[in-house]
């Protein structure tokens, strides 16, 4: 098993302190390689207050001690009591069903996976590149302490025998004998980016949200039509009526039916949108982040360039 760092700390933790604010926004990743092309990741991200400069600390600490002094005072607390409310705990309590809210949502309602799917085309192309090249792990250029994790994975690949015991020799992933259904052919862009492939049917707590999502899509599309038959029924009884639109209950009865219609639609069309973008496949969506091959192609010379300058020499 191989966690980012392979030291005290099973997870790699980065923190952005952001510039004239107080707020710091950090996020963990832990990756376990579970076989060949498949690892499991767990993410994590927030907010937080950042360290408070000396001189705050300093009037903190004299307020804090003002307030431990007056408290001293009988008196003072006599009038405290008597006039706190429960306004402070209403507010943690508050704050922990809201924790407890937010924790309840399943990841598949909240996942944005368009960076991952970046980085995951990224990092495929660039393997395969590294094979042609001939490069191996000791050509990383790793410059800062965030690139301990790549060292630390590399390790776990060493000791793993990875790639001749694991895929065979050869520019691409051969069927080797640990992992013998992985294919010998790089992968199209569509089995790379296929979140039933890669995520759901591995995951029981997607599935359950697949099936929800799929039903309810279903739903509003039996919705919709049952909506724009009743408003074209409408419609036609309001043409051939010699009441007109009066037969119908009026303008407002018609345009609410057609309104209706529009509605459901709009929200059916959504619902299977955000289905096949979540639990299906990310094609629909690779337009917002850069798939292009051309775009790979200038990547790839100048990530060879750089490997071949740098030459890092690592010692795993």
């Amino acid at each position: 098993m191989y966690v980012p760092g392979c030291g005290p700390r099973p997870y790699a933790r980065v923190r952005y302190h952001l510039a004239g604010g107080r707020t710091t926004l950090f996020f963990w990743t832990m990756a376990i390689p579970v076989r060949p092309g498949v690892a499991r990741v767990y993410f994590k991200f927030g907010f937080a207050s950042a360290a408070a400069p000396a001189a705050a600390v300093q009037l903190q600490q004299q307020q804090r001690a003002a307030a431990e002094l007056t408290e001293s005072i009988p008196e003072r607390r006599i009038r405290d009591a008597s006039g706190a409310g429960g306004g402070g705990g209403s507010r943690m309590s508050a704050s922990r069903w809201l924790k407890r809210l937010a924790g309840s949502v399943p990841h598949w309602l909240l996942a944005g996976q368009l960076i991952a799917d970046q980085d995951l085309v990224v990092i495929n192309r660039q393997e395969m590149l590294m094979r042609r090249e001939g490069l191996t792990a000791r050509d990383y250029n790793l410059n800062s302490k965030a690139d301990a994790g790549v060292a630390a994975f590399n390790v776990w690949l060493k000791k793993a025998g990875y790639p001749d015991s694991l895929w065979g020799k050869g520019p691409a992933p051969q069927s080797g004998h640990t992992f013998s259904t992985w294919p010998a052919t790089e992968l199209s862009l569509e089995q790379l980016l296929s979140r039933q492939d890669r995520h759901v049917r591995h995951c029981a707590v997607c599935q359950r949200g697949m099936k929800l999502v799929t039903a309810v899509c279903t739903a509003l599309t039996a919705a919709a039509g049952v909506a724009a038959v009743a408003a074209t029924t409408l419609a036609v009884l309001a043409a051939i009526s010699p009441d007109g639109v009066a037969v119908v209950g009026g303008w407002g009865s018609l345009t609410g039916a057609v309104a209706l219609v529009v509605v459901l639609a709009a929200l059916a069309v959504q619902g299977w949108s955000f289905r096949e973008e979540s639990v299906v496949s990310a094609l629909s969506c690779k337009r917002a982040v850069t798939y292009e091959p051309v775009d790979y192609k200038l990547m790839e010379r100048f990530q060879v360039n750089v490997a071949v300058a740098v030459r890092a020499k690592l010692t795993f």
